[in-house]
């Protein structure tokens, strides 16, 4: 596949997430400690008329809680990545459906199913200080997304990588480029 299309009623289903706030209230602080819970109790009620359209939510409220997580603690990412993570957060947590983007969470992969102590996707480093990865995810949520988080191993200069959970790095990917296309990510199927 070299593209995914969703039907007129889920990306209404995204438009309506985007403007009611969906994952955006968690963020706000508008209610304090509280926003939370304003916002789980908002995903709560609708979930029920949502066709499933909470996953992709779930994913893109983990990615921006991960971002926000980051963030506070300082992490040397370089200036960058941040710039990355920034932008990736603004849209993340929009309320403007031109600008809001689902995120998905790519862990799943044949050898280990949720034991993601055995994933085989390669992150090998670029001269620019990015990264390509090279593997198969073989579940991904939220697919139609704008970005993931993705696992990897990081290859060593000597070609290895370490085995584990400890050998492995998570990575920013974006899903689609500016024109809507898939940025160099093939979809072998969906289920």
């Amino acid at each position: 596949l070299d593209r995914v299309e969703t039907c007129s009623a889920w990306k209404k289903l995204q438009e309506i997430s985007a403007e009611e706030g969906l994952v955006a209230i968690g963020y706000e602080r508008d209610h304090a400690q509280f926003s939370r819970i304003h916002q789980f109790a908002k995903l709560c009620i609708f979930t029920h008329s949502a066709a499933i359209y909470t996953c992709p939510l779930a994913m893109t409220d983990g990615a921006a809680r991960l971002v926000e997580t980051l963030k506070a603690k300082n992490a040397d990412l370089g200036t960058e990545t941040w710039a990355l993570l920034d932008n990736a957060f603004t849209h993340l947590t929009d309320r403007d459906p031109e600008y809001f983007w689902t995120s998905g969470q790519w862990m799943t992969e044949r050898p280990g199913g949720s034991d993601v102590g055995y994933t085989e996707t390669e992150a090998v480093p670029q001269a620019d200080g990015s990264y390509k990865l090279y593997g198969f995810k073989w579940f991904t949520s939220a697919t139609d997304a704008n970005m993931t988080m993705t696992l990897a191993r990081v290859v060593d200069s000597d070609g290895s990588t370490p085995p584990g959970s400890r050998g492995l790095s998570l990575f920013f990917l974006r899903v689609k480029q500016d024109d809507g296309s898939l940025n160099c990510i093939r979809i072998a199927r969906l289920k």
